[in-house]
Parts: C-alpha cells; sequence; structure tokens
C-alpha cells in the first residue's frame, strides 16, 4: 500500500518598510523625443526616518499613447 500526504499552508508577506508616498519638487518634467533625463523622486516610508530603504519602490507608469516613454532604474537597492 501507498501512503499519501498532502497538505496546504496560506503564507503572508509582509514589507518591513512599506512604500507610504513618492514626492518631487519638480510641477512639470519636459523631455524631447529620444533624449533622456533623470527625475528626481523621493521614496518615502514609515520607517524612513530610521535610515530603511523604502521596500520595493516599483511604480505602475500609465502614459497618454504606449510607447511614449520608457521608464528605467539607475539607482541600486540600497538596505540598512
Amino acid at each position: 500500500t501507498e501512503n499519501v500526504v498532502s497538505g496546504s499552508k496560506d503564507v503572508t508577506y509582509k514589507y518591513l518598510n512599506p512604500l507610504t508616498s513618492v514626492t518631487t519638487d519638480e510641477k512639470e518634467i519636459t523631455i524631447k523625443a529620444n533624449e533622456e533625463s533623470a527625475v528626481n523622486l523621493t521614496f518615502t516610508g514609515e520607517k524612513s526616518e530610521e535610515g530603511y530603504s523604502v521596500t520595493e519602490p516599483e511604480l505602475n507608469w500609465t502614459y497618454s499613447t504606449d510607447g511614449i516613454a520608457k521608464i528605467e532604474r539607475k539607482t541600486a537597492y540600497q538596505w540598512k
């Protein structure tokens, strides 16, 4: 005879310092076609004052026209 054992487990992942806001000092950003520009964004989380990097500050970008821009992260992760 063969013994079959099965089971399941629910797991919840919780970020240590989840993103709470994204801000910039710039009111409007204009970039000419086929050029690049850095965008100065400030990512804030609950523990930012303690020196922790914000966990996974990925953003969902939307555009008025598909393919109008390409967003690339130029800064590597920083962790406390």
